[in-house]
Order: C-alpha cells, then sequence, then structure tokens
C-alpha cells in the first residue's frame, strides 16, 4: 500500500495489483534513459519481487530490472562476439514468432530484451554497478553485505537512475523484513539488524551531503508496527495506524531545485503512537510527494490493459516539505 497507494494484492504473482511507484517512474521517462533504467529495485524481495517494482496491473513491460544478489561481483560485460551472436540468435527465434498472436507477455519480452540489450551494452551501466571503483574507504563505511546494495543504490542514482529502492534482508534471528512477533523475538531481532541497518543508513545519509547531492536526492523509509511490544514468537502486534515515515533531504521538483523544509515532525497521534489525532495523511500523499520529487504529475492517469483509468496518485504533495520558492539557485 505505501509503494501503490492501493491495498490490493495479486495472489497469483505474490505482488501489488497496482502499480508501484518504480514502474510509475519506468512508464513516465521510459524503461531506458541514456543507457540506464530509470528504476532499479535492489536488496531482498518481498515474496516474487523488490518492492515498489511492481507494475500490477499495467503489465511486465514496465517493471524495473532488479538485482538481489552478487552485487559486489557483478560484470555486465559479455564477449563482443559471444553478445553478436545472441543477438543474431534472438533475431532466428523471432522468425518463428511471425505468425504468433500478440500477448501480454510476449510483449514484456520484447521490451525487457531492448532493456536489458541497451544496458549491456553501455559502459555507463557496466561502471556504475562495478563497487571496485569506489573509494574502499567509503566501502568500508557502509559496511558489507546489505551496506553494500546501499553504496550501490548511491552510484545508481549518481548514474542517471531517477529512482531506486534497497530491500531490506532478514537477519539471524527473523529470516525476512518483517519484524513483529510472528516471525521471532523483536528485542533479539533488532539487536542482530540495527547495527548493520544503521550503519548503512547513515553512511547514505552522510555521504549524500558530502557530496553535494542534499538539493537532488530524497531519501525515504517506511514501517510501522502496534506499539505494543510482542516478545513471544507467535504472537502477532497487528499494524500500527499512525505508521511513521522518514524522509531525508531532496528537493521538491528538479526543475527549480527547491529544497525541502526537514527536522520536522508532521502531525500527530495519541499518546500511545496509536493512531493520528492531527494531520492525518494517506500513503497517496507520501506517493504525490515522491513523484512531484522526481517532477511527474502526480494526478496523471494511465489506463490498464482494460481502458480503466489508474491514477498514480490520489493525494496531494505534503505542503509542510515545500519551501514554496526559497533556496532556489
Amino acid at each position: 500500500m505505501m509503494m501503490s497507494g492501493y491495498p490490493d494484492w495479486d495472489d497469483v504473482r505474490k505482488r501489488s495489483a497496482y502499480p508501484e511507484v518504480g514502474a510509475g517512474g519506468n512508464r513516465v521517462y521510459g524503461i531506458v534513459r541514456n543507457g540506464m533504467p530509470a528504476a532499479v529495485g535492489l536488496g531482498a524481495r518481498h515474496h516474487s519481487y523488490v518492492p515498489s517494482t511492481s507494475p500490477g496491473c499495467w503489465g511486465d513491460q514496465y517493471m524495473p530490472p532488479t538485482v538481489d544478489d552478487g552485487i559486489a561481483n557483478t560484470h555486465l560485460m559479455v564477449d563482443a562476439t559471444r553478445f553478436n551472436s545472441r543477438l543474431e540468435l534472438l533475431k532466428n527465434i523471432d522468425q518463428f514468432r511471425a505468425d504468433v498472436e500478440t500477448n501480454g507477455i510476449t510483449e514484456s519480452m520484447d521490451d525487457f530484451r531492448r532493456q536489458a540489450t541497451e544496458i549491456i551494452a553501455g559502459r555507463k551501466a557496466q561502471d556504475a554497478f562495478d563497487l571496485s571503483l569506489e573509494d574502499e574507504r567509503t566501502r568500508e563505511r557502509y559496511g558489507e553485505g546489505w551496506g553494500q546494495k546501499v553504496l550501490l543504490g548511491r552510484r545508481l542514482v549518481e548514474s542517471g537512475v531517477r529512482f531506486v529502492t534497497v530491500g531490506v534482508p532478514g537477519g539471524n534471528v527473523v529470516g525476512n523484513w518483517d519484524d513483529h512477533a510472528v516471525n521471532g523475538n523483536i528485542i533479539e531481532a533488532m539487536k542482530d539488524r540495527l547495527p548493520w541497518f544503521d550503519q548503512a543508513v547513515m553512511a547514505l545519509i552522510e555521504d549524500i551531503y558530502q557530496r553535494g547531492l542534499d538539493q537532488d536526492v530524497m531519501v525515504m523509509g517506511e514501517f510501522g508496527r502496534s506499539p505494543r511490544i510482542h516478545m513471544a514468537k507467535g504472537n502477532d502486534s497487528g499494524v500500527i495506524q499512525g505508521g511513521p515515515g522518514a524522509l531525508a533531504q531532496g528537493h521538491v521538483n528538479p526543475r527549480v531545485r527547491r529544497g525541502q523544509r526537514m527536522g520536522q515532525i508532521i502531525g500527530t497521534t495519541n499518546s500511545k503512537g496509536e493512531y493520528p489525532v492531527d494531520r492525518e495523511l494517506s500513503p497517496h500523499d507520501v506517493l504525490a510527494t515522491i513523484y512531484n520529487h522526481l517532477g511527474i504529475d502526480h494526478d496523471q492517469i494511465f489506463s490498464d490493459r482494460e481502458g480503466r483509468p489508474i491514477p498514480l496518485s490520489k493525494g496531494n504533495p505534503i505542503a509542510e516539505l515545500s519551501t514554496a520558492g526559497q533556496h532556489q539557485s
């Protein structure tokens, strides 16, 4: 719901039934821009996909590429002769498909092939994915494992990717991202997870400011559970209605370079943090803020394959974050 605005779930494909924000960026900007994908999903998968990348009812041709393993040694280049041979083989296979009726799957495969060809054939993506080009001290700052995926996310953004999600994996206590009592003791899970999580997130925020990217890059994280902690495995604590979110500096619209007002707490909850009592915001408002930051009209409407109109967001950008003309350069 946080990534699409809609709670609907596709039980067959095990992903959001509505387009998520990464797929939205793909549809608006095009799957590949200047040799780089418009959106990328990194890190742990949730069921079958990295969160934010589901194209939902739009079709798989809008699904961003994902990288979920082996990033430290990623080599996107193949020998030129082998690469051209593979392209020739695909052309020959296409001859057998000439009389095949077009369906959604073959359309998606064509788009995936074009996308992969543009990315693999270009040097820009190869360099962005090559972490050996990064300063060793910077790599150590982010930490091993998941921290290297966070660092890769920063490199991809610098190389032209507009939207990157880094899915959080499980740890030694809880085997996936879902740290609530039904999966394990949350106190022990936090002791296991927070050291490497905090290290990578802090390194990212500091790195963005030190590299002068703070007016260009928005960093967001979100997760919420009940404020009542159940430590015994098997107790489901439920979902918090006043779910927290976090935003780090980023301008609202890349065309006007306006900084966002950081250091705020927007809205209030009741005394126990259970539900909002003031300035209630919805996932659609958060998505509208993200789209606005990316220079995308959040009110745009795209039709699915059945012709149904699907708005990117039904919300409004969070007004408190806008400086309304301040810090222009």
